[in-house]
């Protein structure tokens, strides 16, 4: 396996010997390239700093390195600083380095503290690791001894740990532009490229998750039980086993649009009923970070609780072929409607009304639920209206679901607990 490019960002001090030392062990990282910042003569500094990073260069070239040299004219001066290892930063991202070894031995304290600054706000996506050169001290207070000290990852250690606080928060968007932060290699690889995954699903964007699910899933084989990553892999491998049913049922709902076709087969059924609970899943994620969209996921799932109980009843809710009905039932169902003619497409309410024409009537209480539901739904500010949704509304909802799709599944004979299937399929991190 090829090793990983390194970049070490280093300052230079009032000696090259830290930078020598360091460059004695980067040798061990392979495919290194030296980004060497130096700040002009400052006062009576004993020895120029382009002498000494000449030197470190020839040293450098010595041991098949590249080195590249940065001047900086305000050393001592913060707004040029930040703006100077910006610019270096910028450099540095363009050899698209995995590890980036952010040296902080040397340089002044302005320096330092904007290299520190411009390293830990980049995008790179690659592994940020702090050194520094230090070591016993003798009577002077100059180092006897160089030893080089390296931090153990902290900064991606740190970086996973708000991204999966995001996650548990329930808030993809965020984790996916902390996530960004994150090499793409190794474990942090592995949380970023599901974090991608998660936002996708979590929108009902099926067919981007459908791409590279299978793959965040066989990294996630080995993270079971992962004292960090382990809820995070099992959430992976959970989507990933019914991910697949969901992707061909989707194909044939593609299909029926289309053809008007009434044929329900099992591949069909298990992959809607899946999408179902995913929809009941979503709705409860949203409950308090989202009071409205989990209204409106509410409707949503008792929207295609109804599409899938009049598939099974034998009507395409988005092609329907009339005559199949008899003269009797299809004369109910428009004077239940109150219209002369059937609809060109069946919505919730008309599915709601065609169930109970072709089976039985829903409890009243049902009903009731039902027009509650669609109230909520319909004066919110994302459909009709200018209410903004509360919480407390919102678990309201979700209550009502849990009445009005069992009641309406049992009437075509459907008894399957899509509310067990929705707890399958909530997101833990």
């Amino acid at each position: 396996m090829e090793s990983l490019k390194t970049a070490l960002v280093a300052n230079l001090g009032t000696t090259p010997e830290p930078i020598l030392k360091a460059l004695e062990v980067a040798v061990g990282d392979g495919n290194l390239i030296l980004f060497l910042a130096y700040g002009k003569k400052i006062q009576d500094q004993e020895k120029p700093p382009v002498i000494m990073a000449e030197q470190i260069n020839e040293r450098a070239q010595q041991l098949d390195m590249t080195c590249l040299m940065y001047e900086l004219d305000t050393p001592e001066e913060f707004q040029g600083a930040f703006e100077f290892y910006q610019r270096l930063m910028e450099a540095v991202g363009k050899n698209q380095p995995g590890r980036v070894v952010i040296d902080v031995t040397g340089g002044t304290k302005v320096m330092s503290a904007a290299l520190v600054h411009a390293a830990l706000t980049q995008k790179w996506g690659a592994e940020v690791i702090f050194e520094y050169v230090g070591g016993s001290r003798g009577p002077t207070g100059r180092v006897m001894e160089m030893e080089l000290m390296r931090d153990d990852g902290i900064v991606t250690k740190e970086r996973m740990k708000l991204v999966l606080e995001a996650i548990r928060q329930q808030e993809f968007a965020r984790a996916v532009i902390l996530a960004e932060y994150l090499p793409g290699h190794g474990n942090a690889g592995f949380l970023k490229s599901s974090v991608g995954v998660l936002w996708s699903w979590d929108n009902f964007h099926y067919d981007d998750t459908l791409k590279s699910l299978e793959a965040v899933a066989t990294q996630a084989q080995t993270l079971i039980g992962d004292e960090q990553l382990g809820m995070l892999a099992d959430t992976v491998l959970r989507l990933n086993k019914i991910s697949s049913g969901i992707g061909s049922s989707l194909i044939i709902l593609s299909q029926l649009k289309i053809s008007g076709s009434t044929a329900m087969d099992q591949k069909l059924f298990e992959g809607w009923i899946n999408i179902l609970g995913d929809a009941i899943a979503n709705a409860r994620r949203r409950k308090n970070s989202d009071p409205v969209d989990c209204v409106l996921r509410c409707y949503r799932a008792a929207e295609i609780a109804t599409q899938i109980a009049v598939l099974k009843l034998g009507v395409n809710v988005w092609r329907p072929n009339w005559d199949n009905l008899s003269k009797e039932k299809l004369e109910a169902y428009c004077n239940i409607l109150h219209q002369a003619e059937p609809p060109f497409q069946v919505s919730l309410d008309a599915g709601i009304k065609l169930i109970e024409t072709l089976t039985s009537p829903l409890p009243d209480i049902i009903n009731q639920e039902i027009k509650k539901m669609e109230t909520a739904r319909n004066h919110s500010y994302l459909e009709h209206g200018y209410d903004k949704a509360s919480s407390h509304t919102a678990q309201s909802l979700l209550t009502k679901i849990e009445k009005i799709i069992p009641a309406l599944l049992v009437k075509v004979g459907i008894h399957d607990n899509v509310f067990e299937i929705a707890d399958k399929l909530r997101i833990e991190a």
